[in-house]
């Protein structure tokens, strides 16, 4: 995994972690360098798409109702205020931005170099371990001609092993999908503890992306306090939305 996410603010005044106290949004060198618009974004509300607007102008935002499966979107399948139910949503249309919202699962932001498709996907550990990530790169080279090993992937803000303890129903679910590696048990712990973006890693990895071309390097939701975070508030519906545009000039404003 490489170790290139860099912070993107949208406004001068930006703290020491680089962060601006109004308007911000982190985001992966590596993508920004292969040219696909993106941003890890959020802004402390409910639900921000107003940054999005500015990562990925004059796109038609796609989101999709997320419920912890494997089910695979094309941003241009629907219309309407009805999404359909997914937790990954796939396009190679330049007029269109694939999103989601987290608040400690991973957001994971997938773009194939050859194609110019994308994908943002919901990966928690339920969808990790029912395969949504192997499925939604599965959809992008059956449905859109990506090919995995030109693929780049970045695995944004989510509940890292430094503070996500689980159940061993949990670590025993991560060990039956291939990712044992990312439970961490400490001496003295009475239960274990997951690392969520090791564990998106290793499917990323399985379903034919470079490992040298994933970005990981993100810090962990539950201990940043600017970042939404379940496990750590609650009652709190903040989340986190993550967005990707498939490369390609964007549109123009109707004048």
């Amino acid at each position: 995994m490489t170790q290139s996410a860099a912070v993107r603010a949208s406004s001068t005044g930006a703290n020491a972690a680089g962060l601006t106290q109004a308007r911000w949004w982190l985001g992966s060198a590596a993508l920004t360098r292969a040219g696909f618009a993106h941003a890890f974004c959020h802004h402390g509300r409910p639900d921000d798409t107003s940054t999005c607007a500015e990562v990925v102008p004059m796109r038609t935002l796609r989101v999709a109702r997320q419920v912890h499966g494997r089910s695979v979107v094309l941003a241009h399948g629907w219309s309407g205020s009805a999404p359909p139910e997914a937790d990954a949503v796939i396009s190679a249309d330049p007029s269109m931005a694939c999103a989601i919202r987290t608040a400690d699962c991973a957001p994971v932001l997938v773009a194939c170099l050859r194609s110019g498709a994308v994908a943002a996907i919901h990966a928690g550990w339920r969808g990790i371990a029912c395969g949504v990530i192997g499925a939604a790169v599965d959809a992008m080279a059956r449905e859109l001609g990506a090919v995995p090993s030109q693929m780049l992937a970045a695995i944004g803000p989510c509940a890292r092993a430094c503070h996500y303890e689980i159940g061993e129903e949990v670590a025993s679910a991560m060990d039956e999908c291939g990712c044992a590696s990312a439970v961490v048990r400490r001496p003295g712990a009475v239960r274990p503890f997951l690392d969520i973006a090791q564990a998106a890693a290793v499917h990323l990895a399985h379903a034919g992306v470079p490992g040298e071309s994933i970005d990981a390097d993100f810090p962990c939701s539950i201990e940043s306090p600017w970042c939404p975070s379940h496990r750590r508030e609650p009652t709190n519906p903040a989340r986190m939305l993550s967005v990707i545009a498939p490369s390609g000039p964007a549109p123009r404003p109707v004048r």
